[in-house]
């Protein structure tokens, strides 16, 4: 597994803001949307993604600048592994004193994790019996239970607002059932949510593993991360101006429709689509659809000829 900080283009002192600024910076770069047929750039969006994860998060990253990427195997024990860290260290006389972020370099040339997903499937006494062998950490447990994955495909308004949804996923023999899952405001289509103890029974419990898909709601339509809807608007509207308001799914937005305005012409709303990644989003673009006035009416038809000369 990749050094977290280097992930990211850091140095293991960068402040909060620091990784924060990288974080946007690098999921604006390498996003799937705007590197079409790279896979490369997908591996690279979601390794910036899991840094940030733990990174991003002040608890974590302590966890993880103490004990490196162990400290997120399952039944992680913070005492148990300092112990088993200064016995595998050599006295603290012999060596110079450690840059944030080294001490996980004695969990990395014991167990070589391929991503953050294979340490959380990790636990901790497995990653303790390869460090001293057989006999080094308590004996007897229960076999871990198998992680189940499934896909949860949400609206887009699911995605902007959060809330609640009730998932049926199949277990290994086959069998159905379900859980309430607690959808996070702002996640992004590709993400997936790790369900601690919903997978298959054991010691601990699996996980489930929920891979995010996302749809347009009704009358909406997606474009990458931007949000398209279709409003109709009067003849009067558009020639003299005026404000309009926009219902969907996810919220009312009031836009503001310039004088002599074409139809059809899409009228943009910055940061109100679907999320981006951190604090940013996608539009929202309204495209104006012009209403009729009843036909057979005179008095417009001659006020439309004025016009027209």
């Amino acid at each position: 597994m990749r050094d977290l900080y280097q992930a990211l283009g850091l140095e293991p002192r960068s402040s909060g803001a620091e990784v924060k600024k990288a974080y946007r910076e690098l999921t604006r770069r390498f996003h799937p949307d705007l590197n079409p047929g790279r896979p490369w750039a997908t591996e690279r969006y979601k390794e910036v993604v899991e840094a940030y994860a733990v990174l991003g998060d002040q608890g974590k990253r302590s966890l993880y600048d103490e004990f490196g990427e162990v400290a997120f195997t399952r039944g992680f024990d913070a005492e148990r592994a300092r112990r088993a860290r200064s016995q595998v260290r050599p006295p603290a006389s012999a060596t110079t004193e450690d840059e944030p972020g080294d001490s996980g370099l004695w969990s990395r040339e014991v167990m070589d994790f391929a991503d953050l997903e294979a340490v959380q499937r990790t636990r901790f006494d497995d990653f303790l019996e390869r460090l001293f062998g057989r006999g080094g950490n308590d004996a007897g447990h229960d076999e871990e239970g198998l992680d189940l994955r499934a896909t949860l495909t949400l609206r887009a308004s699911e995605t902007i607002a959060g809330g609640t949804r009730r998932v049926r996923y199949p277990r290994a023999n086959g069998e159905w059932t379900s859980t309430e899952v607690e959808i996070p405001a702002g996640i992004m289509a590709g993400a997936t949510m790790r369900l601690p103890g919903r997978g298959e029974p054991g010691d601990p419990p699996g996980a489930l593993l929920l891979d995010i898909a996302v749809e347009a709601d009704p009358g909406l339509r997606l474009e990458g991360n931007d949000i398209h809807v279709e409003l109709d608007v009067p003849l009067r509207t558009l020639y003299e101006g005026g404000r309009v308001e926009v219902v969907v799914p996810f919220g009312r937005f009031e836009v503001k429709v310039p004088p002599g305005t074409a139809p059809h012409k899409p009228l943009r709303l910055r940061a109100q689509g679907l999320p981006r990644g951190g604090d940013e989003r996608g539009d929202l673009i309204v495209a104006l659809r012009m209403v009729m006035p009843p036909a057979a009416d005179p008095e417009l038809l001659a006020a439309l000829r004025r016009l027209q000369r």
